[in-house]
Parts: structure tokens; C-alpha cells; sequence
């Protein structure tokens, strides 16, 4: 017996084209997860510690997707709002400027950047394959689309994690994950048991104050466990426990255990 697969799932096995597709756009149907349905408040919010928000992640995506596909694949010009953006004063433009958009103005921007890239990589694979040249290239050779697509992968790949590491760490301060009630990508008709998995997920955020505490020292600990761990100086089991022991307990984080 075999589970029906999500609707933004890559083939089991098929060709290049459709896993390299089919995986960036797992990579969009994500961020688009982690970033819907918020206000003003939720897409501006800001660390202490950094000046990145939810909503300049928005729209620096769907720059990255105008800029790929228009300028550097077809070597056209970029539609506004990037052809008059002040980027000779603001290289970071897009990210800074994202907290005067509206919510709306913003998921427009990168649900028609989006579309607009679909359609201009169906146009040309109908004509030649992944490796037709772009517009860009250095040493006399340039770039592919297959090269390009890769970038794209890469830049999602980032700011997917980006937008998740934030996700954490609202959620303990705030005792929930902000609520996104806006509609699902276009791709999915029903509602999935993964999207209702994460969804029943979100009650079981801690909303105790000490249980915080604790998810959030777990989180702290987290890189000096796996680092102790791929240099075989504790177990796993004994990681484990380091991770949720409590504070004022005297637990040992190290083992005499070689792995």
C-alpha cells in the first residue's frame, strides 16, 4: 500500500526536467507556507539582533525571479518596481523597503513574479533543452538555463531557512506561530494530511512561560550538541538527554561512550 503524494512533491522518478521544476517549485509551494496569510505587523516583524523580515523576504524573492528569468535569461529590462528602485543608494532596496507595501501589494508582487517565470521556462523548454544559453556568462561563456534554475534552487533554499529559523523563534517568544489564515497555493485543491499535520503542529507550541524557557535553551544548545557529536565526544542518547535535562539538574553531557 502506497500514499497518495503531496501535490508539490518531485516524481519518484522522472526526468530531469521534471525533478529539477517540480523541486523548486516544492521550494516556492514552502516559503509560500511560511509566509501567507500575515499583516503588516507579521510581515515587518524584526529580530533584535537583524534587520530581516518576513515581508522584505517576499519581495526580494520575487526580485531574484524578475532578475533571473527577465534580465539574466532573456536580457531584458525589469519591470518596475525594480527599474527605478534606488539601488546606486540602496543595495538592499528590496529587503528595506518592504515594510511601506502592503500586505497585498507584496504576495502580488511575488505570486505574479512567479507566474511569469513558470510560463517564460514552459516557453523555452518547448524549443530547446536545459542546456540553451542565457543572457549572462563571463570568459566568453554563458550561463545555462539548467545553471540559472540551480541559482534559483539555491536562493529558495536559503530563504526558506531564513524564514523558518524566524518561525522558531517567534513561536517561543510568543507562546504560538502567527496565524495564516490566507488561501493555499494555487496547485493544491484539498487540504493534505501533511498541511493538517502542521497545522494540529501549532497546539503544540508551549505557551508556559518555563516550558519556553526550556524549547528555547533547546534550541540554543542544539549547535554545541551536533558539533560534539560529529567530533565523537558523546553519544546520541547522551545528547538527548543534555538537551532536555532541566535547568539545576546535574546531568553530564559528556559520555565515556565512543558513539
Amino acid at each position: 500500500m502506497s500514499d497518495v503524494p503531496d501535490p508539490w512533491e518531485p516524481p519518484l522518478s522522472g526526468t530531469e526536467v521534471e525533478h529539477l521544476l517540480a523541486s523548486l517549485d516544492r521550494l516556492r509551494a514552502t516559503f509560500h507556507w511560511k509566509t501567507r496569510g500575515l499583516d503588516a505587523a507579521g510581515l515587518a516583524f524584526r529580530l533584535p539582533s537583524s534587520s530581516l523580515t518576513l515581508g522584505g523576504l517576499v519581495k526580494h524573492l520575487a526580485r531574484v525571479e524578475a532578475e533571473i528569468f527577465l534580465d539574466k535569461f532573456r536580457g531584458e529590462a525589469l519591470p518596475e518596481p525594480w527599474a527605478s528602485a534606488p539601488w546606486d543608494v540602496d543595495p538592499d532596496w528590496d529587503f528595506n523597503s518592504a515594510h511601506d507595501d502592503s500586505p497585498d501589494s507584496l504576495y502580488s508582487l511575488w505570486t505574479e513574479a512567479t507566474s511569469r517565470s513558470r510560463e517564460i521556462v514552459r516557453e523555452a523548454l518547448a524549443t530547446a533543452d536545459l542546456d540553451q544559453s542565457s543572457s549572462i556568462g563571463w570568459n566568453g561563456e554563458m550561463a545555462s538555463l539548467r545553471r540559472l534554475l540551480f541559482d534559483l534552487v539555491e536562493e529558495y533554499g536559503r530563504h526558506t531557512g531564513h524564514a523558518d529559523l524566524r518561525e522558531i523563534r517567534q513561536a517561543t517568544r510568543s507562546g504560538t506561530i502567527a496565524s495564516r489564515a490566507g488561501p493555499r497555493w494555487s496547485f493544491s485543491t484539498s487540504r493534505s494530511k501533511r498541511d493538517w499535520r502542521f497545522t494540529q503542529n501549532r497546539s503544540l507550541v508551549p505557551k508556559n512561560r518555563d516550558n519556553r524557557r526550556a524549547v528555547s535553551a533547546v534550541i540554543r544548545r542544539l549547535p554545541w550538541t551536533i558539533s560534539l557529536i560529529r567530533r565523537g565526544g558523546t553519544s546520541i542518547a547522551t545528547a538527548k538527554r543534555f538537551c532536555v535535562t532541566p535547568r539545576g539538574t546535574k546531568k553530564s553531557a559528556r559520555s565515556t561512550s565512543p558513539g
